[in-house]
């Protein structure tokens, strides 16, 4: 966010700040009125009234247009995250690719290699062993592809805790 939409997202929610404390203002002023008679209190009030409406009116466009700029903030965060996870998760399956197939031709050709060299005396020894070599490294590959991806980050973790910002600023009197 550039610092004008922030000094302009900062004024809104001041004026409408201000807004709220005015028309409690009004209305406690309102009431405190309500047993006194009078020709100039009756209109004092009935402009009272008809002020503290417009700026009802006025305190609920102000907050639906901020809503509408805290929503479209938080979409376009969303949308850049997404996109992020994205383009990581896309770079991970390359180079995972990559490495499978950079080290999976070696390694099938030196297993051929081993059960070649022991044909004649223990080829099922070999063979088993090889087995028991591909299984351990993958389980051990599979462990360690787990364990990556608990760490990633969790998905959308900062628009969430923006949203959650958000619901704490708004539920504030």
């Amino acid at each position: 966010m550039n610092t004008q939409t922030a000094s302009t997202h900062v004024s809104k929610e001041k004026l409408v700040a201000d807004l709220k404390v005015v028309v409690a203002d009004a209305e406690e002023l309102l009431r405190a009125t309500a047993s006194q008679a009078g020709e100039k209190v009756s209109a004092a009030r009935e402009r009272i009234q008809a002020s503290l409406a417009t700026a009802k009116v006025k305190l609920t466009d102000a907050a639906r247009t901020l809503l509408s700029f805290v929503l479209l903030t938080r979409t376009r965060l969303a949308a850049t995250e997404l996109e992020e996870q994205g383009v990581r998760l896309i770079e991970i399956l390359i180079w995972l690719a990559t490495v499978l197939f950079f080290l999976g031709i070696p390694i099938v050709f030196a297993a051929v290699l081993v059960v070649l060299v022991f044909w004649d005396s223990n080829r099922l020894l070999a063979a088993g062993l090889l087995a028991a070599l591909f299984v351990s490294f993958g389980t051990g590959a599979a462990l360690i592809a787990r364990r990556r991806l608990r760490e990633r980050p969790k998905l959308l973790a900062a628009t969430l805790a923006e949203l959650e910002r958000d619901r704490d600023t708004l539920g504030q009197p």
